[in-house]
């Protein structure tokens, strides 16, 4: 009888025991599998740097063709601007720009810009502001600001300034205005990005990349001739391939030239958000920089950042021309999603050159198939994205709700863990924040959770201390009493002791 009952305790302790490592391995998913970034269409990153596949948050809504217009296909295009469901195409090869008219799963013409009365020659930009259309008109080395009803307000040339380098042609190739002023960055200028008002008056150079400094060059300067010296490339900043405005009016401009050595040691900044100071005030993530891929093969190298546009809710993406991938980021500096990559394929690109967005739409330019894709979020990317603007817009509970609805499509997906978390924190439930904050590898928010959680554990406790000292004085207390009674006994017996010797 007492065998049968130590049998049913043992398999009641196994059952139970099962039953603890089922919910611990509910309540923690278990990792994805690494992917090969070069096979996977949507990846993330996870804390060791390793690409894990996640749901797609874009699908291809259409794709606009100028061949269906009657108007011929793009050649070599470089350049695209949307705003107010128009969409603008630097059709360079062919000297002239598309204007369309985006709508659902359509597009028509609006009206081609260039040719009689309006000559362009390799236009590479456009953008507009306070009802003017503002063009990089490279070839003709000037930007040219038009209105709506494409009369010549204005030409700029290039300044006659002690400051601008007369034997180099003005070649504009990338502009944005904001503040009411005009900024653009032009070929072989590496002094940042040639500032104008509207008026077309030269205001300077603003936000000129750091200098890239080698010791060891500096070192061989000092002891070279004068003949070695100048063949030698000099210590000056780097140029900018793309300039756009964000939604705070902070300017977002990009460059590629840079070695993989320089890209792995942080002093490569493929990305810079400049406030009108010319400051970069970017944030970014240690562990995931705002570089694109964080890991690349040899043969190829490192991303390559061509374009940049930023959305209302303080999210942006940057496509890259290495890989063709477009690479989602928060206004944290974390990195949302990758997906694209080099085809014929729809959602693929041959060789990406521009990206803009249409709301929630993101519009991806292919220079090589004459191509633009427009892409709308899919119920994952959705939720991700209205997950961060609630949390961006305070509305907390309805951020982690969200999150929780992302977790459903992909229970490993870090920010998710990172979204609750600190939602947690801010809802004072410190001990489960500090549970979702570990596994998001969030050491920010994690330290700051662990210092909360300790300080409101003690202030519950407080009680515990009390009690402790307290019996900790009352043990000193007894042991003085005690040894005073002691002592009071050891002279009276001393005393009794004397009295009966006498």
């Amino acid at each position: 009888m007492r065998s049968i009952r130590g049998k049913a305790e043992s398999i009641k302790r196994i059952g139970a025991a099962m039953a603890a490592l089922f919910m611990l391995l509910t309540f923690f998913p278990a990792e994805y599998e690494a992917v090969d970034p070069s096979l996977a269409y949507t990846y993330v990153y996870d804390a060791w740097k390793s690409a894990v596949d996640v749901p797609d948050p874009y699908s291809v809504r259409m794709q606009v063709d100028t061949n269906t217009l009657d108007i011929g296909a793009l050649n070599a295009p470089s350049g695209m601007y949307a705003a107010d469901g128009r969409l603008f195409i630097c059709d360079t090869g062919n000297d002239r720009i598309i204007e369309l008219r985006l709508g659902g799963s359509d597009y028509s013409l609006v009206r081609i810009i260039g040719g009689e009365g309006l000559s362009l020659k390799s236009p590479t930009d456009i953008c507009t502001a306070d009802g003017l259309l503002i063009i990089a008109d490279g070839g003709n080395n000037r930007v040219l600001i038009l209105d709506e009803e494409l009369r010549t307000v204005r030409e700029i040339y290039r300044p006659e300034s002690s400051t601008v380098d007369m034997t180099v042609p003005f070649v504009p190739r990338k502009l944005a205005v904001t503040a009411g002023h005009i900024f653009v960055q032009a070929k072989s200028v590496n002094r940042g990005l040639m500032e104008f008002d509207l008026e077309g008056e030269f205001l300077g150079y603003f936000g000129a990349s750091p200098v890239k400094f080698d010791w060891q060059d500096y070192f061989w300067k000092l002891v070279a001739t004068d003949e070695q010296r100048a063949s030698m490339i000099s210590f000056v900043p780097t140029e900018y391939n793309n300039v756009s405005v964000d939604e705070e009016g902070f300017l977002m401009v990009s460059n590629s030239i840079f070695t993989a050595a320089e890209l792995r040691s942080g002093a490569a900044e493929p990305v810079r958000r400049l406030n009108l100071k010319g400051t970069d005030i970017l944030i970014e993530n240690g562990n995931h920089p705002v570089i694109g891929d964080i890991t690349w093969d040899s043969a190829a190298g490192p991303s390559r950042i061509v374009d940049i546009t930023s959305l209302p809710d303080n999210t942006y993406y940057a496509v890259d021309s290495t890989r063709g991938r477009v690479f989602g980021y928060d206004e944290q500096g974390n990195m949302l999603y990758a997906f694209g990559g080099l085809g014929t394929k729809q959602g693929y690109f041959t060789s990406p050159a521009a990206i803009d967005h249409l709301g929630s739409d993101l519009l991806v330019l292919d220079s090589s198939s004459g191509l633009v894709t427009v892409f709308t979020l899919t119920e994952f990317g959705r939720l991700i994205s209205d997950a961060i603007g609630s949390y961006s817009a305070g509305r907390y509970a309805e951020s982690k709700a969200l999150w929780e609805e992302v977790q459903r499509y992909a229970g490993s997906y870090e920010l998710a863990w990172d979204g609750i978390g600190k939602v947690l924190l801010r809802e004072g439930d410190y001990r489960q924040a500090l549970d979702y904050l570990q596994y998001a590898k969030d050491e920010y928010y994690y330290s700051k959770a662990w210092k909360l959680y300790r300080k409101q554990w003690i202030e519950e406790h407080i009680w515990i201390a009390v009690v402790l000292i307290g019996a900790a004085l009352l043990a000193v207390f007894i042991k003085k009493i005690t040894k005073s009674v002691r002592d009071r006994i050891d002279r009276y017996d001393a005393r009794m002791e004397t009295n009966n010797k006498l």
